[in-house]
């Protein structure tokens, strides 16, 4: 009984539209002309293809993230770290660890990977770093953390960025 009502009253729906679509200067008709035009079987497949395009745009929209913030730029975060400033303009944030330049027998600078930057830890104790008088500089690549980005980085000058840092 409920599917025969269920099946009646959409029959009677389409009826309706159909009935309004035939008198096209109703204000309802001319929706109802242009539903009917779309509802019309060689129509379904480009209105469903139409359908998908908006709904990939919204996605796609969605869920693309937002343009990066550079450090110090207005609206973007704030520069926390001290910062040199290289030749060519940019800026490249470092952090110094270990026992004091001046009283170090050896100083290293420190490299990080793809997915890291400055702030990584490296398992050594902070006695043995005293014992051997060592001197840390981490920096953040071009790009990296709170450092300037450089779209021409190269290998090559990532070690002239690296030359200016040491001197």
């Amino acid at each position: 009984g409920k599917v025969a009502i269920a099946l009646l009253s959409g029959h009677l729906l389409y009826c309706t539209i159909w009935a309004f679509a035939a008198t096209p200067d109703h204000p309802l008709g001319s929706f109802l002309c242009f539903l009917r035009l779309l509802l019309q079987k060689e129509m379904i497949g480009p209105v469903l293809l139409a359908l998908a395009v908006i709904l990939v745009g919204y996605i796609y929209k969605a869920i693309k993230p937002p343009p990066p913030k550079i450090c110090g730029s207005p609206g973007g975060p704030p520069v926390t770290s001290p910062r040199i400033k290289l030749k060519d303009g940019r800026h490249l944030a470092y952090r110094e660890a270990g026992v004091s330049r001046e009283e170090a027998k050896y100083k290293m600078i420190v490299i990080h990977g793809f997915d890291s930057s400055k702030d990584l830890n490296l398992p050594i104790s902070q006695e043995l770093v005293e014992e051997l008088k060592v001197y840390l500089l981490f920096f953040d690549r071009a790009g990296y953390g709170e450092s300037d980005p450089y779209p021409k980085r190269s290998v090559k000058s990532e070690a002239y960025d690296i030359q200016e840092l040491a001197d």
